[in-house]
């Protein structure tokens, strides 16, 4: 996939998920390893995640990981570019997931401006089962207030896993604007 015709604030993210699903990767996972242009992990500290991570195969991400020492984060980083929100009144997220055992993670939407950033996590934990399941959350810009600006250089959607070892499939994700 190389051309994105779409012209909606969201169309970033929503084209890098569909590049990621059609993208065969295989690889061991580690701090700053790029799936793709503007979809980066994050591991704090690196050697806090071992484990390997698959893309392709009609999934976003298939993770299998350890913790051998206890990270202070370990997240998946997309970037949405500078979506404007100054017409907008939500911004949401549909993730279609699963795992082998009951695991929980957290998505964040992070905005960039006067050189600095302010985070913003959607309100409820994305809980994947062994049968798949679809999470739906929205930010109401509203009552997020000055955790998400209008305008920003630029944004991201941040996925924060947690801390178990653990296998976690992410079949889809979609970003949203109303």
């Amino acid at each position: 996939m190389t051309d994105n015709l779409s012209l909606d604030p969201e169309a970033n993210i929503n084209f890098l998920i569909s590049t990621l699903k059609a993208s065969p990767f295989s690889g061991p996972i580690a701090d700053q390893l790029s799936l793709a242009p503007g979809v980066t992990f994050s591991l704090n500290p690196p050697e806090s995640v071992a484990g390997t991570v698959t893309t392709g195969e009609g999934a976003v991400v298939k993770l299998q990981y350890q913790h051998p020492v206890r990270p202070n984060w370990f997240s998946l980083q997309m970037m949405l570019g500078g979506v404007d929100l100054s017409d907008k009144t939500h911004i949401g997220l549909v993730v279609k997931s699963s795992a082998p055992e009951a695991r929980t993670f957290r998505a964040c939407l992070r905005s960039s401006f006067d050189g600095s950033f302010v985070d913003c996590f959607f309100k409820k934990h994305i809980v994947s089962f062994a049968e798949t399941s679809v999470h739906f959350d929205v930010i109401s810009l509203a009552e997020a207030g000055s955790k998400v600006p209008t305008t920003a250089s630029w944004r991201d959607l941040i996925l924060f896993f947690g801390t178990k070892n653990s296998e976690l499939t992410i079949q889809d994700i979609k970003v949203f604007t109303v």
